[in-house]
């Protein structure tokens, strides 16, 4: 059964018709593959082709003595797509891929790999948060009406100083490439990972501070995350989520961390006395830029739906288009474990 993309092409800023795209890697290939394999095929823009009308790229895979085709689940996202197998492969057999764009006249691109007899462990994370606070800078910019997934032009404001909350991340294993860890930093309750569902407890959306910040969890430099505190009118504890989702579409969690004491607007932190704080030890979190309220001003949840940023095509990933990027929401938009959810407002 061919696994098709629903979501489509993501449309390039100022452009009618999705760009032309071709395949630039496939995977898996070789032999020894584990059982429980997603299907992955990197794509980029071909800036020669003029764009084109649709884009709706599929997948076939097939047992290749039998050409029993299998079922497989699409993770959608570009510019990498993603399948995943709904059954286990079957050991030491060769499998043949063949994916088509969909395109009118452009032939599938083919190729084989086979199983071996192990499947990879499932993602897991290994560690506990922690948290410190420091002095940072964030570009203030303003954007044009309808900014919206990366469109319309933003202009540079000039720099603000912040609160940094240094965040030590947990260990990923397991899993397949690309492992991408999200952070999120609410205010007095923990950002809720669970899926939304249709008839059980929904998650809880009622968030006035809402700030996300991904992390390559491949990059074994990667041991903490950096994210701004933003400054409401009245005082928060500051809450801290993190969740880990590989290539398979696979998701681990730990256990959240909420701050004892609140974080106190700029005003009321100008005048708490050392500006020092204790982190996530429980002391009181105060402005680490020593009480001066003089060029301090926190960015606010409630004002920071100006522009929306995408990674870069040659580097993003099918489950996390905004890696490395900071996202301010006054509300919870979306849920972070996939690519075309997280691009949507």
């Amino acid at each position: 059964m061919a696994g098709s993309l629903p979501c489509g092409a993501a449309l390039a800023c100022g452009a009618t018709a999705p760009p032309f795209y071709v395949v630039e890697r496939q995977a898996p290939t070789g032999e020894v593959t584990p059982l429980n394999t997603p299907l992955v095929v990197g794509l980029r823009e071909d800036a020669t082709q003029p764009p084109v009308e649709s884009f709706n790229p599929s997948l076939t895979l097939t047992d290749a003595r039998s050409k029993v085709s299998l079922e497989l689940k699409s993770l959608g996202g570009l510019p990498t797509l993603a399948w995943v197998p709904v059954t286990p492969l079957d050991p030491e057999t060769t499998y043949e891929a063949h994916f088509n764009p969909g395109y009118e006249g452009v032939p599938d691109t083919t190729w084989a790999f086979t199983t071996g007899t192990d499947s990879t462990p499932t993602l897991s994370l290994e560690g506990k948060l922690a948290v410190t606070f420091e002095p940072g800078t964030d570009t203030i910019s303003e954007c044009a009406s309808g900014a919206n997934f990366g469109c319309g032009a933003c202009t540079s404001r000039g720099v603000v100083k912040v609160t940094k909350a240094r965040v030590k991340i947990p260990h990923a294993s397991g899993g397949f490439p690309r492992r991408i860890g999200t952070l999120w930093l609410t205010d007095d309750l923990p950002y809720d990972f669970s899926p939304a569902s249709k008839t059980g407890p929904q998650p809880y959306q009622g968030h006035n501070v809402s700030v996300a910040q991904y992390a390559d969890l491949d990059d074994p430099a990667v041991s903490d995350v950096l994210i701004t505190v933003p400054d409401e009118e009245v005082a928060y504890k500051p809450c801290f989520a993190f969740a880990a989702s590989d290539a398979r579409g696979d998701q681990a969690t730990i256990e959240p961390l909420c701050l004892e004491q609140p974080r106190l607007p700029t005003s009321e932190a100008g005048s708490a006395g050392n500006g020092s704080d204790t982190g996530a030890s429980g002391g009181p979190v105060t402005d680490p830029h020593g009480g001066s309220a003089d060029g301090l001003q926190m960015p606010s949840s409630r004002t920071s739906e100006g522009c929306s940023f995408g990674a870069d095509p040659a580097n993003g990933s099918p489950w996390l288009a905004t890696l490395g990027l900071l996202a301010l929401l006054r509300r919870r938009a979306w849920p972070p474990a996939s690519f075309s959810a997280a691009r949507r407002p």
